[in-house]
């Protein structure tokens, strides 16, 4: 059959099959006259038989009449007689085509079929481009798009081919491959792959407009789009999207309540309430989205409020099994070296301060050799350690901490706020009232994104601190400056670099002026957020770079052991005899290095599992050393070592001069550069309770290693901390 009558014009197979054009049917007589003829030869004794063309025509007779499955039966039989009658195989492929385009009209029960024969009249005509045009008009509308895209593609690229009918299929090319594109996202979103379904639907979207479809079919593909973007964690993103597809689609609910989410989500609270109401107004099909709206209606007005204020409160109760060395508080020699004069000097009657008199005064082998060694017993006396220092209290903190927004301008805005916090130590076996402490803090911040990968937080902070309860003291105050800068690489990875400076100065000038300091610190870190949902991880790498110059701590500790005295009467009793004291110089300054890893991970249940593991080495300047100052006295040799009474009676022991005649009036002990080294780890389980109040409850290790241990001061100790926190957050 001549091609050019299946090109006779554009439709002209489809309208052919419908019975709707007479003349293309003259052109199908034509073509099959000759090898009918053929087939039926003079002479034969045969029953006749109706021929492929009578078959045929009535087939499209059906076919006006609507009769549609007799119409295909008889197609059919067509080509099965045609089959038998040897016609050429462009008439076969003809009338293969001839009954796809048909069963194309059966709609989608019929589409496979439809397919079936457009591929078996290719098989035996492959020139013949309307049937490969209609072929991929099949295959698009089965959603079969990559194929159709070939096949439109190699109608295109036909030579010979009808102008009209090489643009037509251009145009369904460029449809079929946007269609490709947006299928392939939409089955990689299917298969938890949101960031790479976002990206293929990002190149179907680029191509929709200029491919031609429909304003409603680019509208959904935006929405499916916003949908891959918010479970990706691309909310910024995503608001950008949905808004392209509302411009499209106004009156699309469902995209108004993704678009007010993905704001949500991005502390956009007030449009975020707009974009809510509006898809309610609209009419949100699903039941839970419209809960779902309303819900996200009232959050908003509250995280609005939020944006404006916010309030934090929390009360602690712990057990803390040494109060004495905290990140705030170091104990040297028994006393509170970090806390004011006044509170200090009360502490020297703690059970750790008299530990350490009775470590000096009890050694009793090395307080014999005083009499014949002066200056090397006394040395020894001091490189002999004492235990370390610890003591046990129940601590109770308590904060409070206040903010309100001062204004907002696109991404800058600036905070005001306050902060309470107050340390009750509530143990009544110890006298622990130097370390209570009352903080006050009036915060001033400012945050701004100058890019979406950049977050700048600067603030200053002006403080003043009070210590003790029964003496009550004004003790510090200061200024701490801090630039933070958060570099967000991806959903994935931030990184963020800060710096900060503290000056403190102590309110007492006349004792206290050691305590006076300035820190600077740089701390990177390294985050990592994974999951999605109510499943979330995060993770960081940090490490620390402190400089503290704290001036030096000075204290003097007596060195009074035990001796035999005779009074008036000539009766011995024992009594502590004061030979002298201590001058210990502590260097609190110091440069330090911690490297620390955090995790936070958040799972059902409004549930939060934080662990942290830090190790932090410090240098300290200067030299810890004791002077000893000796003070002359007379007191009774004791007896020699293992003698009892019988052997050795006290009163016949010379009275002799301690220190000896010709002693030095001050003894220098071995001078120590400090350097610490500290492990901590804790764990925290945290529980969201309803209306924003939370649970906490850690634990907290830390042990110091230290080379300073002597008969003064011994800085190695271990320190566990059992806390539960209850928190109300506005």
């Amino acid at each position: 059959m001549p091609t050019q009558c299946l090109r006779a014009r554009a439709g002209v197979l489809v309208l052919w099959a419908l019975g709707a054009s007479l003349s293309v049917l003259a052109c199908v007589g034509a073509a099959a006259a000759q090898p009918a003829a053929a087939s039926s030869g003079a002479g034969s004794s045969a029953v006749p038989t109706a021929s492929y063309q009578d078959l045929l025509a009535q087939g499209k007779a059906l076919l006006k009449a609507d009769k549609y499955d007799e119409a295909l039966g008889m197609f059919a039989a067509a080509i099965k007689q045609a089959q038998a009658e040897g016609q050429p195989t462009t008439t076969l492929s003809y009338l293969y085509c001839l009954q796809g385009i048909v069963q194309a009209q059966g709609g989608s029960a019929k589409r496979a079929d439809a397919i079936a024969s457009l591929h078996k009249s290719l098989e035996l005509d492959p020139s013949s481009a309307d049937c490969r045009f209609e072929l991929a008009k099949s295959q698009y509308e089965d959603k079969q798009y990559s194929e159709a895209q070939r096949s439109a593609e190699a109608v295109a690229a036909q030579s010979g081919a009808d102008a009209a009918l090489l643009s037509e299929a251009g145009g369904l090319a460029k449809r079929a491959q946007v269609q490709a594109l947006f299928s392939d996202g939409r089955r990689l979103l299917k298969g938890r792959e949101p960031e790479a379904a976002a990206a293929r639907i990002k190149e179907a979207t680029d191509k929709a407009e200029a491919a031609g479809l429909s304003s409603e079919e680019r509208s959904l593909m935006h929405y499916v789009r916003v949908l891959a973007l918010r479970q990706a964690s691309e909310d910024a993103e995503a608001v950008k999207e949905a808004r392209v597809g509302l411009a499209l689609s106004p009156q699309d609910a469902d995209l108004h309540f993704e678009l007010a989410q993905a704001l949500f989500d991005t502390d956009e609270f007030v449009p975020a309430q707009k974009a809510a109401e509006e898809a309610l107004r609209l009419g949100l099909s699903d039941s839970s989205d419209q809960k779902a709206a309303s819900d996200l209606i009232k959050k908003s007005k509250t995280e609005a409020l939020h944006e404006r204020f916010t309030f934090f409160g929390s009360v602690s109760f712990g057990y803390d099994s040494n109060v004495l060395q905290s990140g705030k508080v170091e104990t040297v020699g028994g006393k509170c070296a970090s806390c004011p004069n006044n509170t200090r000097t009360a502490s020297q009657d703690s059970l750790s301060a008299r530990s350490i008199r009775d470590q000096l005064r009890q050694q009793v082998s090395l307080i014999r050799s005083l009499f014949s060694q002066y200056p090397t017993a006394v040395t020894e006396i001091y490189k002999t350690a004492v235990p370390p220092q610890e003591e046990w209290d129940l601590p109770i903190p308590v904060s409070l901490d206040l903010n309100g927004r001062l204004f907002r301008f696109r991404t800058l805005e600036m905070w005001l706020g306050y902060r309470f916090y107050q340390l009750f130590m509530t143990s009544a076996g110890f006298d622990h009232d130097a370390y209570n402490l009352q903080e006050h803090t009036v915060p001033l911040s400012l945050s701004w994104q100058p890019a979406r990968w950049l977050m700048l937080r600067p603030r200053v902070e002006g403080f003043a601190n009070f210590s003790g309860l029964k003496a009550f003291t004004p003790y510090q105050g200061g200024l701490l400056a801090v630039v933070d800068a958060l570099f967000i690489e991806s959903r994935m990875w931030r990184t963020r670099l800060l710096y900060q400076h503290q000056l403190r100065r102590s309110f007492n000038r006349s004792d206290d002026t050691y305590l006076d300091g300035d820190r600077d610190e740089v701390r990177l870190t390294q985050e990592l957020r994974a999951g999605s949902g109510k499943v979330r991880v995060r993770g960081s790498l940090s490490y620390r770079l402190r400089s503290d110059r704290t001036g030096v701590y000075e204290d003097d500790v007596a060195f009074s052991p035990s001796f035999y005295i005779q009074d008036r009467a000539g009766m011995l009793s024992q009594a502590e005899v004061t030979l002298g004291s201590f001058r210990y110089v502590a260097p609190l300054g110091y440069l330090g290095h911690e490297a620390s890893t955090r995790w936070r991970l958040s799972v059902p249940w409004d549930l939060e599992l934080l662990a942290g593991f830090a190790f932090d080495y410090r240098g300290y300047a200067g030299e810890y050393t004791a002077t000893f100052t000796p003070q002359s006295v007379m007191v009774r040799q004791p007896c020699p070592p293992g003698s009892t009474l019988a052997m050795c009676d006290p009163r016949n022991q010379p009275v002799v001069s301690l220190p000896p005649a010709g002693s030095a009036s001050s003894i220098a002990m071995p001078a120590t550069q400090r350097k610490d080294s500290t492990i901590s780890v804790d764990v925290t389980v945290s529980k969201n309770l309803p209306l924003g109040f939370s649970l906490d409850l850690s634990y907290a290790f830390v042990k110091n290693f230290s080379n300073i241990a002597n008969g003064i001061d011994n800085r190695n100790y271990n320190k566990h901390q059992v806390t539960l926190s209850a928190g109300y957050a506005f």
